[in-house]
């Protein structure tokens, strides 16, 4: 039997307001789901000002354990440098199981790919593998592979690197929601998914040239799905649904048990859960950031 794509649940109506207050009905029902959907999306939908997608999905870091987190991530509220730092550090606190759910608001495409681009470019400026634990030479990183991105473009200028090393999973899972064809163009190479929810824009997207394509997400019904996305409005409307997919949960049991052994030492990352290949940039050859290594 050939399995159902992986499922993230967007909340929207008063879904985001209750998660902001950290509701005790609807934590639990988010504990239920944490090992039956791919990820929870937080900010997708209208939100209330107050609600920082980043604060309420790392408070979820600590009240439901598992859950995988997308949050979104507008451009209006931080730099490309923040945004970066704030995103990678709710990977790391999730155990790299999170993504950005990435949208222009009033930019243009342009300027929304670039931004991608910078804060992609950030994750890896210091990779994890330049890490060490040499405490007799007092040596905890190779420099050498840390680099600045020295970027220049059109709407932003960084030069990096980031403060943190990059995620257990690579990058933090990117996922861009297209609303036009333009949109749909830039994000060719660029991000792991877009998330279409317009019939014409599929269309467009089947179109398109598949060295590079991104993923595609959506509700629509759509073969070519490779994550579907739902949208729950209400507890009430997530309890049902929680039951449903405890039920699903059950009937998948043999499944689950096969894969018990390789979860319990190496905890699943949500690019893993998605089944998403592995996405880096290369910064090889941009300026060190701390000069030579001695």
């Amino acid at each position: 039997m050939t399995s159902s794509p992986p499922l993230l649940l967007s909340l929207s109506g008063r879904l985001p307001a209750l998660l902001r207050e950290q509701h005790p009905a609807l934590i639990e029902q988010l504990r239920r789901v944490a090992g039956t959907v791919g990820a929870v999306v937080i900010g997708a939908k209208a939100r209330p000002l107050s609600l920082d997608p980043v604060a309420v999905a790392t408070a979820l870091t600590v009240r439901a354990p598992g859950l995988g987190l997308i949050v979104a991530c507008d451009g209006v509220r931080d730099s490309p440098y923040n945004a970066a730092r704030r995103l990678l550090s709710l990977d790391h606190l999730s155990d790299a199981r999170s993504g950005v759910l990435f949208s222009s608001a009033q930019a243009s495409a342009a300027q929304t790919a670039e931004r991608i681009g910078v804060i992609r470019a950030l994750w890896n400026s210091w990779p994890r593998r330049s890490l060490r634990a040499d405490r007799e030479r007092g040596v905890y990183a190779n420099t050498e592979d840390i680099r600045r991105i020295d970027h220049v473009g059109e709407h932003y200028r960084v030069d990096g690197p980031l403060n943190s090393p990059s995620s257990r999973q690579g990058e933090p899972v990117s996922i861009w929601l297209v609303s036009s064809e333009a949109e749909l163009r830039a994000a060719q190479g660029l991000v792991d998914l877009v998330l279409v929810e317009d019939e014409q824009l599929i269309e467009r997207w089947r179109e398109g040239d598949p060295a590079g394509r991104p993923a595609l997400a959506t509700g629509l019904d759509a073969a070519e799905a490779a994550v579907r996305v739902r949208t729950v409005g209400g507890l009430d409307e997530l309890v049902a649904l929680s039951d449903a997919l405890a039920t699903t949960d059950t009937d998948a049991d043999a499944d689950a048990d096969a894969d018990a052994a390789d979860r319990a030492t190496a905890p699943r990352t949500l690019r893993g859960s998605l089944e998403l290949p592995a996405r880096s940039v290369e910064l090889s050859g941009k300026p060190l950031a701390f000069g030579a290594a001695l």
